[in-house]
Parts: structure tokens; sequence; C-alpha cells
């Protein structure tokens, strides 16, 4: 399971408003969707989270979807009203076992998530001016 988080959402509604936001949904949903492809799933969590259920795959190829999806909203941003809009993913992936529930599995993803942005967040902290 694969959840994707655009943690940058609340900076581009406040920036650029709601049209922007739907649109950047909508871009980023398109560019997953190319990245998870069929027999897998992908479908929109709630909030700012995208949720991908993946079959036959490993780790690594998750690792893979991942930086090819985060290499291609950072070379083609989202176009609004002729700006780039930069998004900023982050992810978490939990591989389901034996015994999992639908809850444990995306609750295991969430906090690989929850994670990944206090990474983030730290690295932040260290730049000068954030995102």
């Amino acid at each position: 399971v694969l959840i994707c988080e655009l943690f940058n959402i609340e900076q581009i509604l406040q920036r650029y408003g709601q049209e922007c936001k739907d649109g950047v949904f909508n871009y980023v949903r398109r560019i997953i969707a190319d990245f998870v492809m069929s027999p897998h799933h992908l479908g929109y969590l709630g909030c700012n989270d995208f949720v991908a259920l993946m079959y036959n795959v490993d780790e690594d190829d998750v690792q893979q979807r991942i930086e090819a999806i985060t290499r291609w909203l950072h070379q083609n941003p989202y176009a609004h009203n002729h700006r780039f809009i930069t998004v900023v993913p982050v992810f978490g992936v939990y591989q389901a076992t034996n015994g999992d529930t639908a809850l444990s599995v995306l609750s295991s993803a969430d906090s690989a998530l929850r994670a990944q942005k206090e990474m983030l967040l730290a690295k932040l902290d260290r730049i000068p001016y954030g995102i």
C-alpha cells in the first residue's frame, strides 16, 4: 500500500486559491496514475491523500515508482495562470502481511507517511527559507 500526501497543498490553496488546488489534485492524480497502472488501484483517500493498492510488487519497485513520480512532479510543475506551481509529494509505504486488516494496513502506511513528513520538516528547518 502506498499513500501519497501533497505536503504543500495548504500553501498552494492560500497563495493561489481553490481553483488552483483542485487543478493540482487532478494533475497529481493523473501523474500518479501513469505510474500506478492496472492491475494496481489508485484512489483518493480524502484530505490531501491518495492511496494505491499494488499487487505483486516489492518495496524496491514501489520505491522506484515513488522516485519517478517525485522526479516528474519536480521537473514538470503544475501550470496555473502562467505560473508554475511546485508540488511536494510525501509518501508512506507498507507491505501487507497475513493477518493484516484494512485498518491496520492503512494505519501502518499512514505511520510511514508521518515519519517521512517529519524527516521533510526536519530538513526544511535546516533550510533558511523552506519551500
